[in-house]
Formats: C-alpha cells, sequence, structure tokens
C-alpha cells in the first residue's frame, strides 16, 4: 500500500517541475521579446552589421537607424553608407537609402543566407579613379596568412525575390540607371588574400525588364568573376531570354581606362525580338553571331562570323521567307566590313563583300558642291616635295559604303510572288527566268546619293510550266538616287510573243527611248489586270499592239508618251435597269498617249472597224497608276 500511495506523489511533483520549467520558458521567451524591442538590442545589431559590413569591404560604414522584428524575421535599414578611398566630401562608395530585408528560417540553420525578399530604395555604387590609376575600392587587411586562411569566404546569399528602386551605378564620370526586380537571385563571394582579389559568382533566376515603347521581357543570367584593384576577369557569363542567349568571357584592365577583350557566342530568335519592339514587318529568323573583339576609350574592334537563318519579312511592299545569309565581320570604331558574304533568297543564290566607313560619323547629304571640293582635297592631298610647317585641317568625316553582290539564278517567278501584295497585287503574273548578274552601289553621305551600277541577265528555261510567261533579257546601265536619273545603254526583255526595249537617259532634263511590240496582247492580260481591272475598263485584247516612244521623270514618277497601235479587240459593255448588255468588235485603235502614276491622256485616237472610223480625244484620273471606279 505504501508504494502505491507514492506513486501519485512523485507524478505531482513532476508536473510542478513540467509547470515550473514553462513558466521560466515563458518568461524568457517574454523577456526576449522585449529585450528585441530595445534600443539596446538594436544598438548591438547595428554594431555587428557596421562591424561585418567594414569587415567585408575593407572601407569604413555607417548607419543611419535600424529595426529589426525578430519574429517576423525581418530588418529594416536606412541609411547605409560605405565609404572607401574617396574625401568626405565625395560621393561614398556606396548609399542605400533603405535596405528591407526578410529572412528565411533555414538561414538560422546554415552558413548561406536565404532571403524571401530584399527591397533597396535609391542604391548608388559610386566607383571613380584617380590620377595614379587606382579606384576608390579600399583594400582589406590580412592577418596572418596561414593555408587554411588564405582565401576567406566572404558571404553567400540567395534572395527569393530582389528589387531595386531608382538605383544609380556612377562609374567615374558615367551614370548609368540602376532600376530592376529578380527573382531567385543567388551570389557567392570569396577573398584571397594571397592575391588580393574577390572570386565570386552570380545567378539570377528571373529578371523582369520594361523598356520604353518595348513589350516587357523576363531574362536570367549568371556569371563567374575574380575582382582585383585594378583588373576584373569573366572566365564565364550566361544570358538567356526565351529562344535566344549569349555567353561571353574576358578581362576587364585598367580601370580608368578601362581595357576589355574577350571572347562571345550568342544567338537571337528575331520572331521573339520583333515581339519585344512591337513589329509585325519581322516575321521570324534566327541571327547567330560569334567572335572576339577588344574594347578601350578612345577605339574598338571585332571580328567574327555572322550568320542568319531562315528570315521573313513582310510588309504593303515585299514579303519573302526562308532568307540565309553567312558572312565574316571586322568592326572598328572606323569601319564595318562584311567578307566572303554567301546567301540564298527567291531560289537562287548571292555572294558579295561590303564596307561602310565612318559609320559612327552622322549621316548627312552632300551637295555637289562639297563633293567637288572633297574631290579636290583628295588630289591637293597627294604627297608633296615640299615640307610645310603648318598643320592642315582635318576634313570633316562622311559616311562611305561599297557594297558588289553578285546573283545567281534567282527566281524571277518568286519575285514576282514577293511583290505580290495589297498594296500592289500580282495575282496572275507568273514570269519563267532565271536571273543573275552583278550590283554594285557606291554612296558618300546617305543612302539617298547612292550610285548603283548594274548587270543582269535573265536566262529563258528549258521547259515552262502551264500558265507561266517564259522571259530573257539583258539590262546593263546605272542609277543615281542622288538625282533620281537612270542611265540605261541597254534594257531588252523577250517573251515568246512580245519584245520591250529601252535605251538612253531617264531624269527630269533628258528621256529615255521605249519601243514595245507583241504579236498577241493576251501575254499582257495578267499585268494589264493589274492596272485596269476589268469591271473598270471591259476592253478585251487578243490581236498585236505596238508602242513606240519616250520616258522621262524617275523611276517614282516616271512619264510616258508616244504612239500606240493595237489591233483586234473588242469591247464589252454590261447591261444596265435601262440598257441591255453591248459587244463590239474594232479592227484597230492608234492613238497618241502621255500616261504617268497620276493621270492618263489620249490624243487623236482612231477606232476604224471595216469602213467605218471613230476619232476622239479622252482622259482619265489614275491613283498610283491605277484606273479608280471614279
Amino acid at each position: 500500500m505504501s508504494d502505491n500511495s507514492s506513486k501519485p506523489a512523485r507524478t505531482g511533483r513532476w508536473w510542478k517541475y513540467l509547470l515550473i520549467l514553462a513558466a521560466v520558458f515563458a518568461c524568457a521567451v517574454l523577456a526576449l521579446f522585449v529585450y528585441v524591442h530595445t534600443e539596446s538590442f538594436q544598438s548591438l545589431v547595428k554594431r555587428r552589421m557596421v562591424a561585418e559590413l567594414e569587415r567585408l569591404s575593407g572601407g569604413r560604414a555607417e548607419i543611419g537607424s535600424i529595426h529589426t522584428t525578430p519574429f517576423r524575421l525581418q530588418v529594416d535599414v536606412r541609411g547605409l553608407t560605405i565609404h572607401g578611398r574617396e574625401t568626405a566630401s565625395d560621393v561614398p562608395l556606396a548609399h542605400v537609402d533603405r535596405i528591407v530585408a526578410q529572412l528565411k528560417i533555414s538561414s538560422l540553420l546554415r552558413s548561406e543566407l536565404s532571403f524571401f525578399q530584399v527591397t533597396l530604395e535609391q542604391p548608388v555604387v559610386h566607383v571613380a579613379f584617380y590620377a595614379d590609376g587606382t579606384p576608390n575600392i579600399p583594400g582589406r587587411k590580412a592577418g596572418t596568412l596561414t593555408p587554411e586562411s588564405a582565401i576567406e569566404r566572404l558571404f553567400a546569399l540567395s534572395i527569393d525575390h530582389l528589387e531595386m528602386r531608382g538605383g544609380q551605378i556612377l562609374w567615374d564620370e558615367q551614370k548609368l540607371p540602376l532600376d530592376c526586380k529578380a527573382r531567385d537571385v543567388s551570389v557567392q563571394m570569396d577573398y584571397s588574400f594571397l592575391h588580393r582579389r574577390y572570386d565570386g559568382r552570380l545567378s539570377v533566376g528571373l529578371v523582369d525588364t520594361k523598356l520604353p515603347n518595348f513589350r516587357p521581357f523576363a531574362w536570367m543570367a549568371a556569371m563567374q568573376f575574380s575582382l582585383a584593384s585594378n583588373s576584373l576577369v569573366i572566365p564565364s557569363l550566361q544570358w538567356n531570354s526565351g529562344h535566344s542567349h549569349f555567353s561571353a568571357s574576358g578581362e576587364v584592365s585598367n580601370f580608368r581606362r578601362p581595357h576589355f577583350q574577350g571572347l562571345y557566342d550568342g544567338q537571337i530568335d528575331l520572331a521573339d525580338a520583333a515581339s519585344v519592339a512591337r513589329r509585325q514587318d519581322l516575321q521570324g529568323g534566327v541571327l547567330e553571331v560569334k567572335g572576339r573583339g577588344q574594347w578601350a576609350l578612345e577605339q574598338f574592334a571585332t571580328e567574327g562570323l555572322v550568320t542568319l537563318h531562315d528570315l521573313a519579312w513582310q510588309d504593303d511592299q515585299i514579303s519573302f521567307s526562308r532568307v540565309s545569309v553567312t558572312a565574316g565581320y571586322s568592326v572598328t570604331d572606323q569601319q564595318i566590313e562584311l567578307s566572303k558574304v554567301q546567301g540564298k533568297i527567291f531560289g537562287g543564290s548571292f555572294a558579295g563583300d561590303a564596307e561602310w566607313n565612318q559609320w559612327l560619323a552622322p549621316a548627312q547629304h552632300l551637295s555637289p558642291a562639297v563633293r567637288r571640293e572633297m574631290e579636290t582635297a583628295t588630289i591637293s592631298a597627294a604627297p608633296s616635295s615640299r615640307k610645310s610647317s603648318v598643320a592642315r585641317p582635318r576634313p570633316p568625316a562622311f559616311q562611305s559604303v561599297v557594297v558588289v553582290l553578285h546573283l545567281r539564278d534567282l527566281s524571277a517567278e518568286a519575285l514576282a510572288a514577293a511583290l505580290n501584295t495589297r498594296r500592289h497585287p500580282l495575282p496572275r503574273l507568273r514570269p519563267a527566268a532565271a536571273a543573275s548578274g552583278t550590283v554594285e552601289a557606291r554612296w558618300k553621305g546617305t543612302a539617298a546619293d547612292a550610285e548603283i551600277q548594274f548587270t543582269l541577265d535573265l536566262i529563258r528555261p528549258a521547259h515552262a510550266a502551264p500558265g507561266q510567261l517564259p522571259l530573257k533579257g539583258h539590262a546593263q546601265g546605272v542609277y543615281d538616287a542622288a538625282t533620281g536619273s537612270l542611265d540605261l545603254p541597254q534594257f531588252t526583255v523577250e517573251t515568246p510573243l512580245s519584245r520591250v526595249q529601252a535605251s538612253g537617259r531617264l531624269s527630269q532634263a533628258s528621256a529615255m527611248r521605249l519601243l514595245v511590240s507583241t504579236s498577241s496582247v493576251s501575254e499582257w492580260l495578267p499585268l494589264l489586270e493589274v492596272i485596269r481591272g476589268p469591271e473598270l475598263l471591259p476592253v478585251a485584247l487578243s490581236g498585236s499592239a505596238t508602242f513606240s516612244g519616250s520616258m522621262s521623270g524617275s523611276l517614282s514618277a516616271p512619264q510616258i508618251s508616244g504612239r500606240m497601235q493595237v489591233e483586234k479587240f473588242e469591247v464589252n459593255i454590261p447591261a444596265t435597269s435601262r440598257t441591255p448588255a453591248l459587244q463590239t468588235f474594232w479592227d484597230s485603235f492608234a492613238a497618241s498617249l502621255q500616261a504617268s502614276f497620276s493621270s492618263l491622256t489620249i490624243h487623236n485616237a482612231t477606232l476604224r472597224r471595216d469602213d467605218s472610223a471613230v476619232d476622239f480625244d479622252g482622259s482619265a484620273t489614275l491613283q498610283h497608276g491605277h484606273f479608280t471606279a471614279e
């Protein structure tokens, strides 16, 4: 009985001990809760944070105020400043108006700091360089080095959501904006006392970016780097956005006068880029670039290989797809050069070279007087036997471009299909020919000053498919974009039943001779339907026709005048509510005409049928070369 009575007594004592321990724990928690909200605890955290920042940076740190909420694992820091080697009156090395960070509870159990969210308001990073070339970044003091302490892990942290608002990077006298939102940010930094450099890794899981007049897009990046007092080595840099990616490696030396050299390799999905840029005309394609380069404040140079796959374009003037180009390139601050250009377009191929000098100079039109002065200056710049002590002023730089392309077996039908757009419909025009030749373009100033020399040959296929119009021909000439004139020594195009010849100079002051003949106007029906439309001018042509005259003006606004003769055609007038349908046949039509994109005038016209004849004059208004319903 005595043993049974002692058990409840011992159980009661254990309950008392548990209650006392619970009370003590509750009091401790309450005391801790009160203590963490006291000024003493906030000052302790502030001192520890200042000491840690000074250990990491090697500079002097200041914190205006700090407020911690331990039970929410949140810290709010205001007025954080890190001073480097700059004077007290200069902008400090780093400053942040406010930092709000929320820590993950898992960070309490690991050496790596992990945050749910970090927000930086008005962060400013200032890097200045002094006369000796050294930056304002302070060096870290090392104690006695051992193999274990030669490399010190400064910090390792990860951030799920990072946001920087209204920040700036001041690189000497340059200002760069620093404003973004990022997710899954991870940073690790080590310091090597032996090599006196920082070794780090940075990865950004996703950054949402919004540029003016562009659609928002997201990207991610990862970088390995080694930062010394006057150099930055990047063994690896990776950037990805959608189907586009870019990688690079290199080294930046001499921060006072930075010099970069490195390798790069990238791929851009043009469909994604067009979507971000809100472009409807660029339909697709992939641009690949691979090369090496170097850059300094005074000059830069890069060279490599660029490849374009499956380019697709569509606007109201032209539409094409499956275009490919490959070229070697060299870019300096003075010149862009494309060599060994090879590509495919319109079922054929092309090859050539291009050179763009003074491409950074402002594009400006050169008047004839300026051109003559440049030619005179070039002649007078020849070496002279006399030495002059007076330095001649350096002439201003003007852009100059030379492009040479060799075309081979371009399909005339594919080109007509590319030009078949809503603005210029060519539904039934199916020319059959392979175009080959050479095109050379040169200009100084702007593309509006270009001179284009061309030699083209049309080769008729051995067997044309049903519905195709076989062509053969030859063209040689020079087009001057500045004056809008065209010198055409030779131009001939032939079909099985027609022939077109032209020669001379097309300009405002001179006219080119034009001769057109056909034994069957039915060959021209697809083109005539584009010009007039069967509903607007109900004329059916089946006989022969000739035109002899001239063309003046310019390619953009030509004016044609001459004498036309048409044999065997009919006029079909549809029925109305008051009149029946009328169909009449005519033996011939002859007239003098004047035509432009805006009007058509007929003089001394004569219609003949058997022994009957009708003489008349007429005119019509055209809209962009087309008849209108009015």
